[in-house]
């Protein structure tokens, strides 16, 4: 009788050993892939930075725009018209109430 050879791989371990590589680079490199994952994830985390960068920014140019606003004469009596609530001589300030009466049943 012969004697068999016992291989260390035989064909099922190969064709399950190349289904799973073939599989795992599919996983990885396909379109919705782990490594387009990890990019989108990236540029997620970079464009919220700058999204919180551009707030701030923005923040600050509204501040120099009141500040530059607040020596204006126009700026000055458009603040006094409305939040202090005064009026040049001659001029009524009529005030709205806002509440309504309740209808009797």
């Amino acid at each position: 009788m012969r004697k068999r050879k016992k291989r260390f791989f035989n064909w099922k371990t190969i064709i399950v050993l190349i289904y799973l590589i073939g599989v795992s680079l599919f996983l990885f490199f396909n379109k919705y892939g782990y490594k387009t994952y990890l990019t989108l994830e990236n540029k997620q985390k970079s464009l919220e930075k700058i999204k919180t960068e551009l707030i701030q920014k923005k923040e600050t140019l509204k501040r120099e725009l009141e500040l530059q606003n607040a020596s204006s004469p126009f700026f000055i009596e458009m603040i006094a018209r409305e939040r202090l609530r005064m009026a040049k001589e001659g001029e009524y300030i009529y005030y709205i109430s806002k509440t309504k009466k309740k209808s009797e049943k």
